[in-house]
């Protein structure tokens, strides 16, 4: 297992990853310098977005989850916080990109039938399900979600832009917005002279970067109060030095491979049903990974009560047992894809790589509020 020259111990577990996704995180390292844990967590984060709504995990009856997750990178300027992101969702870019040609061509057909206003009431407009929105605004993403059945990515170069540009709508809001799209409720939106707008299941994986100066403005004021943070798996690891360039080159052989599995979930369609709504292939958990969640829970409930780290700490912690159990199915989903497993049910194995996960993300927590 290659390691970084760090002082940083709390590394991403790769070792719970299938083992082409160690590769792939340790060549991007050796070739380019990408962090193993950005490395990671960008594919963890590419996986949810191709996923999407095609499949929830079932806890127990009225208990379900979706693969969406929230979560954004720490360090100072030129560690490479933005280049795993990009290199981990090209093959989601690609595919965003042929879509877009798609659309535009659609669209371009559609104004040659209704030119003169002929035929504009009986001929449909097209709409562009994106998977991919950067520059947004919080009427605009919710639009966008709308539209997209299987879900979208946001992929924010700096989180406080996001935050920014929200204020000058109504901060409090959005936050409440984004843990409502987090926990997959219905949106129902009236807005005067539009139509309005309702998405049965809204699907969204946010994935950002920051620098340590911004932590504080992040979680100042309003932004915090309602927990919005919370729900943001933060990645930083400590003491990461600038990449030093070398002639190694990247097996671009691996990158075949990563765009091959990525395509194989994007390939996936969501099934709607009459009302164009998706309707997601449930699957459970084997008894025995049920069984070790419960335990794990159980554990961990008792470890946050014990602790008094100030109300921000304990929120995030109250999250990842829901993390848990979006990591599960996620791990289920790349095994599944790597060829290390299927995904009729989330079995042991993804359990425990799980757990590995979240309670390493637990002490990245632990980094952010110290």
């Amino acid at each position: 297992m290659i390691m970084q020259d760090l002082k940083e111990t709390n590394l991403f577990p790769i070792k719970t990853l299938p083992e082409i996704f160690r590769t792939i995180s340790e060549s991007l390292f050796l070739s380019f310098g990408y962090p193993l844990s950005y490395t990671a967590m960008a594919i963890i984060a590419a996986v949810a977005t191709a996923v999407g709504t095609t499949v929830k995990l079932q806890f127990k009856q009225g208990f379900e989850i979706f693969g969406n997750i929230y979560c954004y990178f720490i360090s100072d300027p030129g560690t490479c916080k933005s280049h795993p992101i990009s290199w981990a969702f090209r093959p989601i870019d690609k595919r965003h990109q042929s879509m877009l040609r798609g659309y535009r061509k659609a669209y371009e057909a559609y104004l040659l039938k209704t030119s003169g206003n002929k035929n504009k009431n009986v001929v449909k407009e097209p709409v562009f399900e994106a998977f991919i929105v950067k520059d947004f605004t919080p009427e605009s993403l919710l639009m966008q979600l709308c539209r997209s059945p299987k879900g979208v990515v946001a992929i924010i170069d700096e989180l406080i832009g996001m935050f920014k540009n929200a204020n000058r709508y109504n901060s409090s809001a959005f936050s409440e917005f984004l843990n409502e799209v987090f926990s997959n409720i219905t949106i129902y939106k009236t807005r005067i002279g539009s139509e309005p707008l309702h998405c049965l299941i809204p699907y969204l994986t946010v994935i950002g970067t920051t620098q340590p100066s911004m932590l504080s403005e992040i979680y100042s004021n309003d932004k915090s109060k309602n927990g919005g943070m919370a729900r943001f798996i933060p990645i930083f690891p400590k003491d990461l030095s600038i990449p030093i360039w070398s002639d190694k080159e990247h097996d671009v052989e691996i990158e075949r491979v990563y765009s091959e599995m990525i395509d194989k979930l994007l390939d996936i369609e969501v099934k709607l049903n009459e009302e164009g709504d998706p309707t997601p292939r449930t699957i459970e958990f084997t008894a025995e990974a049920k069984e070790k969640i419960i335990d794990w829970q159980r554990h961990y409930a008792e470890k946050i009560e014990s602790e008094d780290r100030g109300q921000t700490y304990q929120d995030a912690k109250t999250k990842l047992p829901i993390y848990l159990l979006k990591f599960s199915l996620l791990n289920q989903m790349m095994r599944m894809i790597a060829g290390e497993s299927n995904a009729d049910a989330v079995d042991i194995t993804s359990v425990n790589n799980a757990i590995a996960q979240i309670e390493y993300i637990d002490g990245e927590i632990l980094k952010v509020h110290d």
